[in-house]
């Protein structure tokens, strides 16, 4: 490889480098936004398909954004695992989660029924109440 070649390669994997970490950069918590951790427990398609819905609903907010669990004292709403039951020809949702944070001095139990096919309600349902308990304003961004 002759040096012109090579100090080609490595100006593109520098501007490479230099875009994804400004991409990267962006996905973290900003000042005005407070970073929240879903955890799932259960794998089932209902409690997947309502935990993506509660990470858009809290991307969606200008308050919240997600942010990966483990941090002290970070807002983290739980849900273990979504329970169904048929009525007629659908299917009833009930969620229950667990809210905590560092303005809760016990976690607060938020209980959400909808149909499966709008499992946006429950989301939303269960972000505005977390966002009571930790005393925030509640301001989606749409």
């Amino acid at each position: 490889m002759t040096r012109q070649c090579i100090a080609m390669k490595s100006m593109l994997m520098s501007t490479v480098l230099i875009f994804a970490l400004a991409c990267v950069g962006g996905m973290h918590s900003t000042p005005d936004r407070v970073a929240v951790c879903v955890w799932r427990g259960g794998d089932d398609g209902l409690t997947v398909r309502l935990a993506d819905k509660l990470e858009e609903t809290i991307n969606s907010t200008r308050t919240l954004v997600i942010g990966g669990c483990g941090v002290e004292d970070q807002p983290t709403i739980a849900l273990p695992s979504v329970r169904w039951e048929k009525r007629g020809t659908s299917i009833h949702v009930t969620a229950r989660v667990a809210v905590t944070g560092p303005r809760l001095t016990a976690p607060l139990n938020i209980e959400s029924h909808c149909s499966e096919d709008r499992l946006g309600d429950c989301a939303n349902d269960i972000v505005n109440g977390a966002l009571a308990a930790w005393n925030m304003e509640i301001s989606p961004s749409h």
